[in-house]
């Protein structure tokens, strides 16, 4: 499946706005309420997960950004980003 490239680009810049923390549950509720942060992380995650990785990895974001967006995952990458920002057992799976 191919993508826009504009669509993959606004899912990425709300990935880094949430990661550096300009959008959050409060500024934004549909971040989660709408599953809005759900889809735009899976559209990324899908298409460039390479970059995505790279994102969650770099320290300069908060921790609890990045873990928040790593919650989101669903494919291979979850579990090692997941262990790597020190979740619980039970939200890795275990």
């Amino acid at each position: 499946m191919t993508i826009d490239a504009a669509k993959l680009a606004d899912a990425r810049a709300l990935v880094r706005d949430v990661l550096s923390k300009k959008q959050t549950d409060q500024n934004n509720p549909a971040l989660h309420d709408g599953d809005v942060l759900t889809f735009q992380v899976a559209l990324v995650e899908q298409h460039d997960p390479a970059w995505l990785q790279t994102q969650l990895n770099d320290p300069r974001f908060a921790k609890d950004a990045r873990l928040q967006v790593a919650l989101q995952l669903r494919g291979p990458l979850r579990k090692p980003l997941l262990t790597a920002l020190g979740a619980p057992a039970f939200l890795i799976g275990r």
